[in-house]
């Protein structure tokens, strides 16, 4: 059996890490999106009487709030904080890393999402807890003092598995949405524009010769549709070469555009593919590892997967130059996900059975202790393999939403458990960023204008990280997420009927709100001592400007007006946030001000930082801890 017991360890530490940053980054933005003054109050998801039913439909810890005397959102503060601590508990000490914990951060974490609304519908928030309830698989139950186990090869499958959707599930539906620029090749030639929150390197991809472009979405497919297949492949190096394929892509993606944890999240997941000897140099011993016979097998399959690419996409020269074109069509390559769904669900239920055999052999066969010692290892062994069995059969109901013929084979009975208990847990998710490109013609932008009279002069509205002035460089903001932030780059693709949380937005403002106030960019706030009496939004088209630090952007009007003008005491308005149950709540008991005053101490203080320093700091004195201590991957993990 190949070593894991380190990989194991990182993947669990990573994983806190990540943990760390979500609970921190969330921590910062809750009175402002989620407070009784926010812009989608948590209380209006909990206004129900707590009962068995009610916790079923929103199973969340925040039922319980009134029985510790807090209201919603001093709670989900609570809850954050907890989260914290036991993150760097996981990130620091070994007793961090066991079931009990572990799980302790799931449920905490998505008690978060189930209120958390339009502000935690991101498809990382899913992979997270995903990726949480894996980990609680893989955890043992108490630290295992550096001793390797067989049940975590089971484990750490799972994980790859869930890699295996993830990357495949994103480069499947770029295609499959049939986008006109992914078809074309000429994705990237709009992305890095039009994203959310590109940094400052994304104007210099944007610059990139249109070839290099066309080439750089070239590989992106096939790394996403290709390099997948790898992941369960014998030979080590195969799965090797896919790791350094996600990899490469991942820190491409984080260093041109900022998703959050997201890239992190799936770096942490590709750990599954490596082993002991990898992490520590050392040569690997046994089977198809090492020797002539390895490197004839992977060079073999690498050199077909590039000629494949060559020959799918056309890649070819032309008039003293590259070229590149998608050499089939829609419905060739959804012929082809019709085969790979059922294929890849038949490779992986292969390689899990072959895993669990080898995992249960080891732990019937282990010679390293009794036989107390072999029955217990057997026995968790096989539990292990059974909890990862109706895992792994849980997690093929979204996958096989690729394909719909294959997701209606599927047997109804466990579509319909599916539905109704295991979907409203956002355990389980399907996956696919950026199936369809937007901003071909400039990134549509929504820009929130106030002003104290009627005919102006309107005063543009600055957030901190999306675009705006035009002179303001584009900040590197990940793993911190500005979900306000995001929530405005996705307006701006729809209109404000379909993101009614703008509406709330706008009235917050003109109430002069300073837990929403303090989301925006306080420093370019142009209503610091009075808000504004009216507010609208217009809607621009931004583009990169030209290539100078004194103008990033430039942007023109689109004709449209985005919110029409609303002031705090337009009735319609009022009327609007009522049935939304943003206004009119009714108002939270509370019997605990020893806690809510510790509380709202703790939030004095971190609310001097900027949320995303404060992310940055805590990681980096973690890493300096680490160093520091000698502690770090090459020394101990």
């Amino acid at each position: 059996m190949t070593a894991t017991f380190l990989t194991r360890s990182l993947f669990l530490k990573w994983l806190a890490a990540i943990y760390l940053v979500a609970f921190l980054s969330l921590y910062m933005q809750i009175p402002g999106l989620f407070g009784a003054n926010g812009v989608l109050p948590a209380q209006s998801q909990l206004l129900s009487h707590p009962s068995v039913a009610s916790a079923w439909a929103r199973p969340t810890l925040l039922w319980l709030r009134g029985y510790v005397g807090l209201d919603t959102s001093h709670a989900m503060e609570a809850a954050s904080l907890l989260g914290v601590v036991l993150s760097l508990l996981a990130v620091v000490t070994e007793w961090g890393r066991v079931k009990v914990v572990l799980g302790a951060l799931l449920v905490l974490y998505g008690s978060l999402v189930q209120v958390g609304q339009a502000f935690l519908y991101y498809q990382w928030d899913s992979l997270l807890l995903e990726t949480g309830l894996l980990a609680v698989v893989l955890a043992p139950w108490l630290p295992s003092g550096g001793r390797q186990r067989p049940s975590d090869s089971v484990g750490l499958w799972l994980v790859r598995w869930l890699l295996f959707r993830q990357v495949f599930s994103t480069g499947a539906m770029k295609l499959l949405s049939k986008c006109p620029s992914w078809w074309s090749l000429t994705a990237l030639d709009v992305h890095f524009q039009s994203q959310c929150m590109p940094t400052p390197l994304a104007a210099v991809a944007h610059a990139l010769p249109p070839i290099v472009l066309r080439l750089a979405t070239v590989f992106s497919l096939a790394a996403e549709l290709g390099g997948p297949f790898l992941f369960f492949s014998p030979v080590r190096r195969l799965r090797l070469a896919g790791f350094y394929l996600q990899v490469f892509l991942q820190l491409m993606v984080f260093a041109t555009g900022s998703f959050g944890f997201h890239s992190l999240l799936v770096l942490t997941l590709c750990l599954s593919l490596l082993d002991d000897d990898w992490l520590t140099g050392r040569k690997p011993q046994g089977g198809l590892s090492g020797g002539w016979l390895e490197s004839i097998l992977s060079g073999a399959v690498l050199l077909s997967l590039l000629a494949a690419t060559i020959g799918l996409f056309q890649i070819r020269l032309q008039d003293g130059g590259i070229a590149t074109d998608i050499g089939f069509s829609p419905e060739e390559f959804g012929e082809f996900i019709h085969f790979a769904v059922p294929a890849s669900i038949l490779l992986g239920a292969a390689s899990f059975l072959l895993t669990a055999a080898d995992a249960i052999t080891t732990a019937v066969l282990d010679s390293a202790g009794g036989c107390c010692r072999r029955m217990n290892s057997a026995l968790n062994t096989t539990v292990t393999v059974l909890v990862a069995a109706a895992v792994f059969t849980c997690s093929l109901v979204p996958y096989t939403t690729l394909d719909a013929p294959t997701h209606r084979t599927l047997p109804e009975p466990l579509r319909d458990v599916f539905a109704e208990t295991v979907q409203p847990l956002h355990v389980f998710g399907s996956y696919g960023l950026f199936k369809q490109m937007t901003g071909v013609k400039g990134r549509p932008e929504v820009v929130l204008q106030g002003a104290t009279k009627l005919d102006g002069p309107w005063n543009d509205i600055e957030f901190r990280y999306k675009p705006g002035q035009l002179d303001y460089m584009p900040p590197f903001v990940a793993p911190h997420q500005p979900r306000l932030d995001w929530q405005m780059w996705m307006a701006a693709l729809g209109d404000y009927h379909a993101n009614p949380w703008l509406t709330s937005l706008a009235y917050r403002i003109l109430t002069g709100q300073k837990e929403v106030v303090s989301l925006l960019d306080t420093a370019r706030y142009p209503f610091t001592f009075k808000p504004p009496k009216y507010i609208r939004g217009m809607r621009y088209t931004y583009t990169y400007g030209a290539g100078d630090q004194q103008s990033w952007w430039q942007r023109s009007k689109t004709g449209e007006e985005y919110l029409p003008v609303f002031s705090a005491e337009h009735k319609p308005l009022l009327d609007y946030l009522k049935q939304l149950n943003v206004i009119g709540l009714p108002k939270e008991t509370t019997d605990n001000p020893t806690l809510i005053g510790l509380l709202d101490a703790i939030r004095a203080t971190l609310d001097q930082w900027e949320a995303r320093n404060l992310v940055w700091s805590v990681l980096l004195a973690l890493w300096l801890v680490r160093v520091v201590t000698g502690r770090v991957m090459g020394s101990g993990l």
